[in-house]
């Protein structure tokens, strides 16, 4: 992949940073999308552009270049200056600095949003617990055997970009021999994440 620079000199004509983001936005937002194959720019994409105030070719253009740069950028995750580094000796300094900060800007949260959106297994949203004792049981050792009922709250993989996720909730009991298990086993899983992230 290779990024047009030139392009990128019609973001100089923005009125405004939010004008930027707002550019910034759309190209990552239809990033997987062909949209541009058809050498055509939606209304809302002509609508973002307007304040930019250049033809609708010169829009897609960058529109692609901005889409590839992205691409590159969350793929390699640079330093900003070293993403500063990767543009042309002679290209423009002050467009170079406005498209690093909206970048670096929006960047979190780009990052957030593809590790959402990625095919995965579902999350654990939240968890709730009681103890509670058998009063009933064909074997009267058991009469007052306390257990942990645990429910845990579940989110599954959103099957559309802009769905809310739905939830459930798995309930079950366990005996405090399980219950000790389980927590030596959360025990280990801490320490081996605490030691990758020494890395």
């Amino acid at each position: 992949m290779e990024v047009d620079f030139s392009s990128f000199s019609a973001l100089l004509g923005a009125p405004s940073k939010d004008v930027l983001v707002d550019v910034f936005q759309e190209a990552f937002f239809s990033r997987d999308m062909d949209g541009l194959a058809a050498n055509k720019l939606s209304p809302r994409q002509e609508a973002i552009l307007a304040p930019l105030e250049i033809e609708e070719e010169r829009g897609l253009q960058l529109l692609s270049a901005l889409r590839t740069m992205i691409k590159i950028t969350l793929q390699r995750s640079p330093a900003k200056e070293e993403f500063k580094s990767s543009f042309p000796s002679e290209f423009n300094e002050k467009a170079k600095r406005i498209i690093a900060d909206v970048m670096f800007d929006l960047l979190p949260a780009w990052r957030d949003s593809c590790v959402n959106y990625q095919i995965s297994l579902p999350k654990l949203r939240n968890i709730d617990w009681r103890v509670d004792v058998k009063v009933a049981s064909n074997e009267a050792a058991k009469l007052t055997v306390p257990m942990a009922v645990m429910s845990l709250e579940v989110e599954k993989q959103s099957e559309h970009r802009n769905q809310i996720p739905e939830t459930s909730i798995v309930t079950f009991e366990m005996s405090k021999e399980a219950l000790q298990t389980m927590l030596d086993g959360l025990g280990e899983i801490r320490e081996q994440l605490a030691s990758l992230a020494q890395r």
